[in-house]
């Protein structure tokens, strides 16, 4: 039986998320806001600036975060929350 692969199976579980609607209110879903945002931020490490509007869509700058999703957000050598670098 073959493992979970992180990219093709995380591929198939965003397709089936409305994460527009999960995420609309911001003072829900810290945990899959936490994933959203560390995704971002390691899209912004390399450097790919066409998905920046993705912060405000899924309201990163104000939605709540958990705090594990704080920590490893802020390991990211290039990533910071709510910046466009």
């Amino acid at each position: 039986m073959p493992g979970f692969d992180e990219v093709e199976h995380g591929v198939e579980i965003l397709a089936q998320l409305d994460l527009d609607h999960i995420l609309a209110r911001q003072e829900t879903c810290a945990a899959l806001r936490g994933i959203v945002a560390w995704c971002i931020g390691a899209l912004r490490c390399h450097r790919q600036h066409k998905y920046h509007d993705l912060e405000t869509r899924f309201g990163i700058p104000n939605g709540i975060l958990s705090p594990l999703a704080q920590s490893q957000i802020a390991m990211l050598p290039c990533a910071s929350r709510g910046s466009d670098q």
